[in-house]
């Protein structure tokens, strides 16, 4: 198996996983602060990563002011998803319904964002994905909605 592939399946057990320890925070904590707490300890396991882990050179001279300002953009982004997310919650979203939604939804744009901004090839199967994220988000919904 491919690194990349491994590297992807555990990233998305990791993100599963977490939606189940973000729903019983919601409604516990305000939505700010239950996202802020969640960045938090994300940060300090990846700052552990840098510090201590065996594959990681901390080379500042790699560091682009480019590189800078993209991840802060992300880093904007995923604290304002994050508050989204735990609001969502906290208003007894059903995890087994917002937490697809909210994922489905981010892959599709990731699959547009990689055809249109990145040029990467948009084939049959893609499409066809595509479509049916579009079709489950659009059942979720309506589930949702019938709850």
């Amino acid at each position: 198996m491919k690194s990349w592939l491994l590297a992807s399946l555990a990233a998305a057990f990791l993100f599963g996983a977490y939606n189940i320890f973000a729903k019983m925070a919601a409604g516990r904590l305000t939505d700010a602060m239950a996202a802020f707490i969640l960045e938090f300890s994300a940060a300090m396991l990846v700052l552990a990563y840098i510090l201590f882990g065996r594959s990681i050179k901390l080379d500042i001279a790699s560091v682009t002011s480019k590189g800078m300002l993209y991840a802060v953009i992300g880093g904007l982004f995923i604290g304002g998803g994050s508050i989204f997310y735990f609001y969502a919650f906290r208003h007894h979203a059903p995890l087994a319904i917002a937490g697809p939604i909210i994922f489905a939804g981010a892959t599709l744009i990731m699959v547009l964002s990689g055809f249109i901004f990145f040029k990467e090839r948009l084939d049959l199967v893609t499409a066809a994905g595509i479509i049916l994220t579009l079709a489950g988000i659009f059942l979720l919904s309506i589930s949702a909605n019938r709850g």
